[in-house]
């Protein structure tokens, strides 16, 4: 069942119908050939690009053993950048490295201690360890100034889910239906290959603004929102075999359905205006130049 349909004439004066329909199983619109990758992690729903990461922590370090990170790491929590005061200490007696954190402990109310959590000889080896304690962010804002571009990922999940871009906490229900899921990201050399871009100060915009677009389009993806479009050609010939004429095929509801033939279709996601997506599409895809809500509106030449 159509939502809407609309008329139009092409530039060699032929006569066409478009309907614009529901998607009932539309395809996801990420793919890994895209710029743009979606990492989430929810236990309900599949979102975004396939991956075998168990969990952010183990998603990151990926991430910074692929890109040779492991240095900037150590050195970021050496010289006292974590935000949650992680440290590394030379324990010159024990000839050992010590990284340091606040820390619970049951036994005392989960009273915050600060102490030892992991050691050895070679600080290389705390990396790890180092990974797994510092926050999101602060791994985030390494990999940022080494190429990478992020920006985090909620969903809304109420009679159907949402995304949106931000944390749970930036919408009006995130006490209750709102959970994080993940990032999206893409890379310096992603965005200028892209775009053919060489400007430093110009990628991460053109970053942001595509990367919010993949989004946009996935939350329309997610609630629904997936149309397509079929177009139908007069077939003038088979109506004439017939003897019928353009005015009593054009009074005549049924004689339409029979002799508009099916020759071309485009599936996609829209937004919900329908009159807008339905227009856009005939226009810049079926070259259409009169575009009109029923067929009496047509200007067009009997054969």
């Amino acid at each position: 069942m159509s939502l809407l349909e609309k008329y139009f004439k092409t530039s060699d004066n032929q006569v066409h119908k478009a309907t614009l329909e529901i998607d009932d199983t539309p395809f996801p619109p990420i793919s890994d050939e895209t710029v743009a990758h979606m990492i989430c992690w929810h236990r309900d729903y599949q979102l975004g690009n396939q991956h075998d990461y168990k969990s952010p922590t183990e998603f990151f370090k990926t991430l910074l053993e692929e890109n040779k990170l492991k240095a900037k790491v150590i050195n970021f929590v050496k010289n006292a950048n974590a935000s949650n005061n992680l440290e590394i200490n030379y324990n010159r007696s024990e000839k050992i490295y010590e990284l340091i954190a606040d820390y619970k402990v049951w036994w005392n109310g989960n009273t915050v201690h600060r102490g030892v959590i992991a050691s050895d000889p070679e600080i290389s080896e705390l990396f790890d360890d180092i990974v797994d304690s510092l926050p999101y962010e602060d791994i985030i804002n390494i990999l940022e100034k080494n190429g990478y571009y992020f920006l985090p990922l909620s969903i809304y999940d109420h009679s159907g889910i949402t995304m949106y871009i931000g944390n749970k906490l930036d919408h009006y229900d995130g006490q209750w239906d709102c959970s994080n899921v993940g990032w999206i990201y893409t890379t310096k050399n992603e965005i200028n290959l892209l775009y053919n871009n060489r400007k430093e100060s110009t990628w991460k915009r053109e970053a942001d603004k595509l990367l919010r677009d993949v989004v946009r389009v996935y939350d329309l993806y997610l609630r629904g929102e997936c149309y397509g479009v079929r177009m139908y050609d007069l077939d003038t010939e088979e109506m004439r075999r017939h003897n019928y004429s353009l005015s009593e095929v054009t009074k005549n509801p049924a004689l339409q359905n029979l002799f508009f033939i099916e020759n071309d279709s485009i599936w996609g996601i829209y937004d919900d205006d329908a009159n807008r997506a339905l227009t856009e599409t005939i226009r810049y895809e079926f070259y259409g130049e009169e575009i009109v809500d029923t067929l009496t509106e047509l200007k067009v030449k009997e054969a």
